[in-house]
């Protein structure tokens, strides 16, 4: 009777002598350093380095890169990345566009360079990784059984083969041609049936592994959505956050100046007032114009101040200054922001200026009917906006300054 081992250890065992020697095969191929991805990275550096050739390219995710055993790179972080393989390790670097090259080391340590200079240096145990510039085409890897399924397959039906060769070659000494015959027929019969059970196994196997890839195709998809929805979510909760809390900062804003403006008023009615009352006040034919003390004092206020501290002081606040027709003209301050401006008017750089007093630059320029408002910065730029397009205030722009008009010029 001829020993049948059971069929799980010969696909087991045929199995095992594939997936041992499949590593090796890729190591007899260009790139081998980068194509092995195992956790025992010694093993896998004397692999890559013990043979005669210590140096090659590969490609990892399409970046080509050549490798240099006993190498390794200045310039490199200080903080290595731990417990990775070197395809890992070029993978990474591959994914930076801030990183040229790395180093990996048999304990599975990877530093990246970040010097925009840098050149290999002797060391054991490292591998210098660099990328060429190039771009690979990578083709896609196949996904599915039939390879390892196939592989076992044949090596169970050549071991199978074997063993019944060898039975029948140590009973041909003993038997006769009858027993010869005997053992043949038996043999071809355990030969047919563990080809059948071979070829059960194959098509299981291949069921079970495209139902596994179906329920992780399912899974990941299940997720990728899950999380596009909280996102989503996420981002419409701030967006209505950040615009009520714009909304109320804009109206307490509002109220402010509305209260500013109610309280000015009120101070010029009572100076005026009071100027009527000395008769000193203005008429309906006078052809001075005049502004509230306060208003006075305030623009005293801002003349003494340089484009550098002006801003502590006075932001967004209001003050009229009297033009050689004796009409009014109203001003606002707007800090640290740029200036936006439409066509025809331009912009008549001025630097240094020849002074740093905003009520006097103003009092020079508001007179020209295409003066549009006054551009400054701290370090001594004074800029008039000219011509007859619209001005305003545009987005943040830290240390310049723009006071623009805020109404037509009045008696």
């Amino acid at each position: 009777m001829i020993f049948s081992p059971p069929l799980s250890i010969v696909l087991l065992s045929a199995g095992a002598a594939w997936a041992t020697q499949a590593p090796l095969a890729a190591a007899s191929s260009g790139g081998s350093c980068l194509s092995m991805s195992s956790s025992n990275h010694r093993a896998a550096y004397q692999m890559c380095c013990g043979g005669e050739s210590k140096s090659g390219k590969g490609s990892v995710d399409g970046v080509e890169f050549t490798y240099a055993c006993g190498k390794w790179a200045t310039g490199s972080t200080s903080t290595a990345i731990q417990g990775i393989s070197a395809r890992e390790c070029a993978k990474r670097c591959a994914a930076d566009t801030n990183c040229p090259a790395s180093s990996w080391t048999s304990s599975g340590n990877c530093y990246f360079v970040t010097a925009s200079v840098y050149e290999s240096k002797t060391g054991s145990n490292y591998l210098f990784i660099e990328k060429t510039g190039q771009i690979i085409d990578e083709p896609e890897p196949q996904v599915g059984c039939e390879k390892p399924v196939e592989a076992a397959k044949a090596h169970c039906d050549k071991e199978a083969a074997a063993k019944c060769e060898k039975a029948i070659v140590e009973k041909c000494g003993i038997a006769t041609t009858a027993a010869l015959e005997q053992s043949k027929v038996q043999c071809e019969q355990e030969k047919t049936a563990l080809a059948s059970s071979c070829a059960e196994t194959k098509k299981n196997a291949d069921a079970q592994c495209k139902t596994e890839q179906a329920a992780l195709i399912e899974s990941g998809k299940a997720q990728c959505e899950q999380e596009k929805a909280n996102l989503i979510m996420q981002i419409k909760s701030q967006c209505e956050s950040d615009k009520a809390a714009q909304s109320s900062a804009c109206e307490a804003a509002k109220a402010a100046l509305e209260a500013e403006k109610h309280k000015l008023q009120n101070a010029l009615d009572e100076a005026n007032q009071k100027l009527k009352e000395t008769g000193t006040g203005t008429t309906a034919g006078s052809s001075v114009s005049t502004t509230s003390p306060e208003n006075e004092a305030l623009v005293e206020e801002i003349s003494r101040e340089s484009f550098s501290t002006i801003c502590a002081k006075f932001r967004d606040r209001k003050f009229i200054t009297i033009d050689s027709q004796g009409y009014k003209r109203e001003w606002v301050l707007r800090c640290n922001v740029s200036i936006s401006y439409l066509y025809p008017t331009w912009l008549n750089y001025k630097y240094p200026c020849h002074t740093q007093d905003i009520i006097r630059l103003i009092k020079e320029e508001q007179d020209n009917r295409d003066f549009r408002g006054l551009w400054v910065n701290h370090v001594g730029y004074c800029t008039p906006a000219m011509g007859g397009g619209s001005v305003s205030a545009g987005s943040r722009f830290d240390n310049h300054h723009l006071v623009l008009p805020t109404r037509e010029p009045w008696k």
